[in-house]
């Protein structure tokens, strides 16, 4: 594994005691297209006398206290607290957009004084994470999510290669230095415009600051993750742009984009683009230059609202693990506990079998909410009529079987 340090060249000093002020600043950060509908009921209770009024207020208040509850679920209590007026005046009186139905049951008298009602509620969590993502509430940390890029440019045209990281002079491959800060201010855009920050290689001259087993053009993706973890990146963004002859003209050229957005806390792949192009007929440097800024905002775009989707489904923080339940599992039941399980535990985001017997049914559990924790939360569940209770659970499984 590569020991990361940073190394500043005094030579110029402006510069390197900008470098030191940007570096010791992003050090600091730490690191479907279903909608998802969760159900509660709630009861409250209202000191009105009157049915008509005391109704409506009953609505709006488990309204209200559903949205904060799954709002704290979401984002913890401590931001909650940090944010509560931001939230009341922003969210909660927006539950129109993840709140798509209500139905309030029969106003019953109260003791010792008043009407109470209870309310079911479907609340849209899509729509509920995009609302909290609209005003920067949506992420785990209170910190802008870092990316960092590094991406090859390969010209089998004219046999060169380029990587900001190697710290090659610039001035003996200008085309492709010039190609790559397109991609690079392209990305910064497209990133920022969700709230996302990437960190900007060329344009502060990290290969003068990498360690000198980084500066090379074939690097471990296991060194780069610790790297990126190492300056407070949440997401490495790798790939290679490759410029070839084109096939089909001899007078023109062809562009392939290969970029992929990995988590680097586990080596997740949450993003990938893949693109092939032709240029029009021409001079290599003319053509391929066109060509390139006609794709690039697409491109960039295109990867930038996949991380989005990533981070809103909360796919990003997620890990995988087993969850089995030995007994005999009804083959309805078996697909109606991924519902269940999704639908009980917030923090989990996707359910997948894996392994089905005559009596053991294993699930892959995609969720931020760790076996144990699960085992805590649910130690006896229900699926229809069948019922699971908590065997054991280890850092890797939990286990629950049939009761009979």
């Amino acid at each position: 594994m590569t020991k990361f340090k940073l190394t500043f060249k005094l030579r110029h000093k402006p510069w390197s005691l900008f470098l030191i002020v940007f570096f010791v600043g992003f050090l600091s950060v730490t690191a479907s297209a279903q909608k998802r509908l969760v159900e509660r009921t709630i009861e409250v209770q209202s000191s009105d006398s009157n049915p008509v009024v005391a109704k409506a207020w009953m609505i709006n208040e488990a309204t209200e206290r559903v949205a904060t509850d799954l709002i704290k679920e979401i984002i913890g209590d401590a931001k909650y607290s940090r944010n509560k007026a931001l939230i009341a005046s922003k969210i909660v009186k927006n539950s129109a957009r993840f709140v798509p139905f209500s139905k309030p049951g029969d106003v019953q008298p109260a003791e010792p004084t008043g009407l109470k009602m209870s309310v079911l509620l479907k609340v849209n969590v899509d729509d509920l994470q995009a609302l909290l993502l609209e005003y920067g509430l949506f992420y785990e940390s209170d910190a802008t999510p870092m990316i960092l890029p590094v991406i090859k440019w390969v010209d089998r045209v004219n046999s060169q290669v380029w990587l900001w990281s190697t710290n090659e002079d610039s001035a003996k491959k200008t085309f492709l230095f010039k190609q790559s800060k397109s991609l690079e201010d392209a990305l910064k855009t497209a990133f920022v415009k969700n709230s996302f920050y990437l960190i900007r290689p060329q344009t502060f001259r990290l290969g003068e600051m990498i360690p000198a087993d980084l500066r090379l053009e074939s690097v471990r993706s296991d060194d780069w993750q610790n790297a990126a973890q190492k300056l407070g990146a949440q997401i490495l963004l790798d790939g290679n742009v490759t410029l070839t002859k084109s096939s089909e003209r001899s007078d023109a050229f062809h562009v392939s984009i290969e970029l992929t957005a990995t988590q680097v806390l586990n080596g997740r792949t949450v993003a990938e683009v893949s693109r092939q192009f032709e240029t029009d007929g021409g001079a290599f440097e003319l053509v391929v230059d066109r060509k390139l800024h006609e794709v690039v905002e697409t491109v960039s775009n295109d990867l930038a609202s996949q991380v989005l989707e990533a981070w809103q489904r909360g796919t990003l923080g997620a890990n995988l693990y087993r969850m089995s339940v030995r007994g005999r599992l009804p083959l309805l039941q078996q697909e109606l506990l991924k519902e269940v399980l999704k639908n009980s535990v917030r923090e989990i985001k996707n359910v997948r079998e894996r392994l089905v017997s005559a009596d053991t049914v294993v699930y892959e559990v995609d969720s931020t909410l760790g076996p144990k924790e699960l085992a805590q939360k649910l130690p006896t569940w229900a699926v229809g009529p069948v019922k699971l209770k908590l065997d054991s659970s280890t850092d890797s499984e939990v286990i629950y079987r049939v009761e009979r």
